[in-house]
């Protein structure tokens, strides 16, 4: 086992091994078993001698170091679905093909193109295992008797994925690593143990989260013996305000920025056979700390996280440990299963203080990034500015008709419930966005409404189907209202691009399988933008095949869409994308692209 202060680039390659090679045994000839074993004593070697007794990552050492590896390698992170790419299959044999009699390797097969070697073992059973937990637990929720969540573990989980991959490029970082390991100060450690000696076994269960893909909850319940909680010994508001009055200079000090609390949140005890998905926090939890405070483990249980440089970092952490991490930017988790009784965390989270209140972005967020679009488009510098926008902000039906009905002669319905403020904003854009399907039935319904009518000054924004889609997703009441209602991305029959991204309605309805949207999105005459393309070459094709959405590959086909289009990165086409995100030949995705002529 490796000292309790170690900070390993790499994973704990032994005892992995071991419980993941002997299924595989069997598959393997003399020879390169052989070369295996050898392999594997030379890793095993490294293990042993690639400790570092620092507890910060820019510590030196000339001591070797296990094996790297970056995102999708101990659980999916960038896609949905973890590598694959086994050692010992045929195509990563290592054979001298210029030795005289050597065997040449076969071919790379199309779905292990581009895929990294992975050296644990079979880690996309246990996400499937994980993901299975999620769905079977709720097959029996409202949403799911309803027909609306049948697929909402899977679109959570998509959309931790796609946080992950948009989040980390748009925030400004603090630090060159992005984590660091220390001994937490005394006068926080005091606060904390004393508040868990007095009140250890008055935790409670925390309740599941319907669609909760973050955590194995489902599987492995976790408990929370809240410090804001004023029933317990000492707890209350008064030991949460020295909580983060504890914490804060060492985490100033650390990322050279004044800072204001924005979460705290534990102690939470998690149990025997515990995973944490890898993400990033939600803002604004940017500048933040992880205390152990307390454990009964059978083996370490490291904090896995992502450094700025790209690579997987296995932080062990003993009872008084800290490690501090930007987590708006630092994939974090913990995706080995807990061995042990229990692992009691602490999490403390601040936001940089802002200079100036009046600027369009926080400064943390990166001017022109995908998540500065996003945040500009949800938010608006002035303040709604007619009693109509008041009440259309707040799903007010009733003063809505009073409004209607009691407005000066002088004045339409449309002067009345239709008048844009300074930026564009319009009484029906804030129904929208507050999710109040009545308020905007009545405001089509009563006023002569255009349903896409554009936010900005200049009309050149959102229109209200596409801040629906940004705020609530297709399969929302609001949106489908609109829809129903003639309402498009930008104007008939033309979408508007992510700012960002360069991802349309379209491509989300294709990749959720919204057939209806998408028809929506393409009436007939209106059918050429079937092949829009966002920023890296991905039309709406692409996204249904790596999705394994069959009925939206079938409708788009029908409109036109090109089967062998090919992205600008690597150039693939979507059968190649279908298999690299695990749809075997049997899928009937896969087997419709052939059937319609798709190649590799």
């Amino acid at each position: 086992m490796l000292p309790s202060t170690s900070i390993v680039a790499g994973f704990h390659w032994r005892r992995r091994r071991r419980r993941y090679g002997r299924s595989h045994g069997g598959r393997l000839g003399a020879a390169t078993s052989a070369a295996l074993l050898v392999v594997l004593l030379s890793l095993l070697s490294l293990e042993f001698s690639s400790a570092s007794e620092s507890v910060s990552p820019d510590s030196s050492s000339s001591m070797s170091s296990p094996p790297e590896y970056g995102t999708d390698i101990s659980y999916p992170m960038h896609q949905l679905r973890v590598s694959t790419n086994y050692p010992w299959l045929p195509h990563n044999n290592v054979a001298d093909d210029d030795n005289e009699g050597g065997s040449r390797r076969p071919p790379v097969p199309p779905e292990y193109v581009d895929m990294p070697l992975q050296p644990m073992g079979d880690r996309q059973s246990l996400y499937e295992q994980i993901m299975e937990s999620c769905r079977r637990n709720n097959n029996g929720s409202e949403e799911s008797a309803n027909g609306e969540g049948s697929h909402r573990c899977d679109d959570n989980e998509a959309a931790r994925i796609a946080m992950n991959l948009r989040q980390p490029r748009s925030m400004v970082n603090y630090t060159e690593t992005g984590y660091k390991k220390i001994r937490t100060p005394q006068p926080l450690m005091d606060l904390l143990l004393d508040f868990w000696m007095a009140n250890r076994g008055n935790e409670r269960f925390e309740a599941k989260t319907p669609f909760n893909i973050f955590t194995n909850s489902y599987d492995s319940p976790s408990y929370l013996l809240d410090v804001g909680r004023s029933d317990l010994v000492g707890g209350g508001t008064d030991l949460r305000d020295k909580l983060w009055d504890a914490a804060r200079d060492t985490i100033q000090e650390w990322t050279g920025q004044r800072l204001v609390p924005s979460s705290l949140y534990g102690i939470r005890i998690y149990g025997d056979g515990a995973v944490l998905a890898p993400h990033v926090d939600r803002l604004p939890l940017i500048s933040s700390a992880i205390i152990n405070v307390a454990q009964d483990v059978d083996e370490d249980w490291p904090l896995e996280v992502i450094g700025h440089g790209g690579k997987a970092i296995n932080v062990t952490m003993k009872p008084g440990d800290l490690v501090l991490y930007e987590s708006h930017s630092i994939i974090h988790g913990r995706p080995f299963a807990l061995k042990g009784r229990y692992y009691a965390n602490i999490f403390i989270h601040f936001v940089p203080e802002e200079e100036d209140d009046d600027g369009e972005l926080p400064s943390y967020i990166v001017p022109g990034s995908p998540v500065a679009h996003e945040f500009i488009a949800r938010s608006k510098v002035v303040k709604h500015n007619s009693p109509a926008h008041e009440a259309a902000a707040q799903g007010d039906v009733r003063q809505l008709q009073l409004l209607s009905v009691g407005r000066p002669s002088s004045k339409s319905v449309e002067d009345v419930l239709d008048a844009p403020d300074r930026n564009g904003w319009r009484p029906l854009h804030e129904a929208v966005r507050s999710g109040s399907v009545d308020a905007v039935r009545f405001l089509l319904d009563r006023g002569n409404i255009y349903v896409n009518s554009r936010t900005g000054p200049g009309g050149d924004g959102l229109t209200p189907f596409r801040i629906s889609m940004l705020e609530h997703g297709p399969d929302h009441a609001v949106t489908k209202l609109l829809a129903s209602r003639g309402g498009v991305g930008a104007g008939f029959g033309r979408m508007e691009r992510h700012p960002g991204t360069g991802t349309t309605e379209l491509h989300i309805a294709a990749a959720q399988g919204n057939v209806r949207l998408i028809e929506t999105l393409l009436p007939p005459g209106h059918v050429e933008d079937v092949d829009i393309v966002d920023e890296l070459g991905w039309t709406p094709l692409h996204e249904a095949a790596r999705a394994g959405k069959t009925e939206s590959i079938r409708t788009l086909l029908g409109l036109g869409a090109n089967v062998n289009a090919r992205t600008r990165t690597h150039e693939r086409t979507p059968l190649y994308w279908a298999y690299q995100f695990g749809f075997g030949e049997d899928h009937p995705s896969v087997k419709l692209l052939v059937q319609e002529g798709g190649i590799l």
